[in-house]
C-alpha cells in the first residue's frame, strides 16, 4: 500500500484496518474497485467504517501529483506534562501552534522575495541556496538555511500577514530584519512573550509535538516505532531531500518530524549553539528519535539544515 493511502487511513483513525487489507491480498490496483460490499466481506464489520474508508479510497483516486507546495497550514498542540522517556520529564509545555510541515522551497521564496523588497538581508549562503544540488522543488523542505535567517524570515512572514514580529535585537527598536552576530552572538536577538506573530518553536514544544504530545502513543520516532513509514533518513532518500508529506503523520497530523530535515529550534545550546531536532535525510536512524538533539553555530548553513514555524496562542 502507498504512504499517501497509509496516512489517509491514519488521518481518519483507521489505521488498525492495514493489516486486514493486507492480509487479505489487498493491493493498490485493486483499491479503486472496493465496494462497500467488498469491503464488509473483508470483515470490516461496522458501518460507519466503511463508509470513512470509501471516502478515503475516494479521496486517494482523486488525488492528483503535487505541483507546488501543499498548504502549511498550523496545527494546535494542546499543552500538557512530559512522560519519563523524555529528558524533559516531568515538565509542563502550554498549548501553541505548529506547521504541518517544515517550510517548503515554494514558501521560503515567496516570503523571501517580500523580505527582500521591504529591507531584509538574508546571509549570503541563503540566498545562494537555488544554486544548490540539494535545493529541490517547490514541494520540498528548504534546506541550507542558518539559525539567523530562520529568524528573520519568521518576522517577514508576520509583516506580510499584518501581524507582530516576535524578534527584534537586544536595545533596539522594531523587527530584526538584518546583519548577524556570528557564532557566539546569537543572544543579541530576544522574543517578545507578547507577540502574535511567527517564531521557531522552543526545544520543549518540538519535542512534545513530534512525540504527539496528549495523544502521544510514545514512538520512537515521530508517529512510529518504524522509521521507514514516517520519515527520510539514510537507507531510503537515495542521499537527497524529498518532498514533504509523503510520509505517514504522526499523531497530530505533523509530517516530517522524523528525517527529512534539521529543524532549528529557538533554544540555546552548549553555552553558543541553537538547538536541531529531528535529524534529516543523511542521518543514521539514531538520530532521527523524538527525544534526539543535536546543535549547530547560528550562522551555519549547511545542506540539511530546515525549519519549522510555531505560534504562541
Amino acid at each position: 500500500m502507498t504512504n499517501k493511502l497509509t496516512a489517509l487511513l491514519k488521518a481518519e483513525g483507521l489505521e488498525h484496518l492495514i493489516p486486514t487489507l493486507v492480509d487479505q491480498g489487498i493491493v493498490d490496483s485493486m483499491l479503486p474497485d472496493l465496494s462497500e460490499s467488498d469491503l464488509k466481506s473483508l470483515g470490516i464489520d461496522k458501518l460507519g467504517e466503511r463508509k470513512r474508508m470509501l471516502a478515503v479510497l475516494a479521496d486517494s483516486k482523486s488525488a492528483k501529483p503535487a505541483t507546488s507546495a501543499p498548504s502549511n497550514s498550523m496545527v494546535r498542540v494542546e499543552g500538557g506534562i512530559f512522560p519519563a522517556s523524555s529528558d524533559l520529564a516531568g515538565s509542563p509545555v502550554e498549548s501553541f501552534l505548529i506547521g504541518k510541515y517544515a517550510v517548503t522551497v515554494q514558501e521560503w521564496k515567496t516570503v523571501r522575495d517580500w523580505a527582500l523588497s521591504n529591507g531584509f538581508e538574508f546571509s549570503a549562503a541563503s540566498t545562494e541556496m537555488e544554486e544548490w544540488s540539494h535545493w529541490g522543488g517547490a514541494t520540498h523542505p528548504v534546506e541550507g538555511v542558518n539559525w539567523y535567517d530562520a529568524i528573520k524570515w519568521c518576522n517577514a512572514k508576520s509583516l506580510m500577514e499584518n501581524m507582530r514580529p516576535v524578534y527584534s535585537v537586544k536595545g533596539q527598536q522594531g523587527a530584526y530584519c538584518k546583519g548577524e552576530f556570528g557564532s557566539k552572538g546569537s543572544e543579541n536577538i530576544v522574543e517578545s512573550a507578547t507577540s502574535n506573530g511567527y517564531r521557531l518553536p522552543t526545544d520543549a514544544e518540538w519535542e512534545w509535538a513530534a512525540l504527539g504530545g496528549c495523544k502521544s502513543q510514545g514512538y520512537t520516532f515521530a508517529g512510529s516505532n518504524d522509521l521507514d513509514s514516517v520519515g527520510w533518513y539514510d537507507e531510503n532518500s537515495g542521499s537527497d531531500p524529498q518532498p514533504v508529506g509523503q510520509k505517514a503523520p504522526n499523531e497530530l497530523g505533523l509530517y516530517d518530524m522524523s528525517g527529512n530535515v534539521w529543524e532549528w529550534c529557538w533554544d540555546l545550546s552548549n553555552k553558543s549553539e541553537r538547538s536541531q531536532r529531528g535529524g534529516s535525510w543523511g542521518c543514521d536512524e539514531s538520530l532521527c528519535t523524538v527525544t534526539g538533539r543535536y546543535s549547530n553555530a547560528p550562522d551555519e548553513a549547511f545542506s540539511g539544515f530546515g525549519f519549522r514555524i510555531a505560534r504562541s496562542l
